[in-house]
């Protein structure tokens, strides 16, 4: 069986069906807003990937966190979300006997 995407690019004409084009607006809007990032005076600095990695390469075993975040711009909300998802790992852990 074929799926949807498939038969359709294959029956009809190069134009994507109505159905995909707030996808591909969307695509465009995002594409769009990480070049503005990119190439704003906040941009990402590759050098903070690096030194995130290297730190979290000389914290000991054990003491590594399970998530690093390395993002000035949106960083905090990512971070509340990784520590809300180590939070239910370790209930769900508990909630079966697993040492945490």
């Amino acid at each position: 069986m074929e799926c949807g995407a498939r038969r359709w690019h294959v029956n009809h004409e190069r134009r994507p069906p109505d159905s995909l084009r707030p996808m591909r607006r969307e695509a465009k809007q995002v594409g769009k807003g990480l070049g503005e990032l990119f190439s704003s005076p906040n941009a990402p600095e590759p050098q903070d990937v690096a030194d995130a990695v290297a730190k979290l390469v000389a914290t000991p075993a054990g003491q590594r966190p399970d998530r690093v975040v390395v993002d000035n711009l949106t960083g905090n909300p990512i971070r509340a979300v990784n520590e809300a998802h180590v939070t239910q790992r370790r209930a769900l852990m508990t909630a079966f006997g697993m040492s945490v």
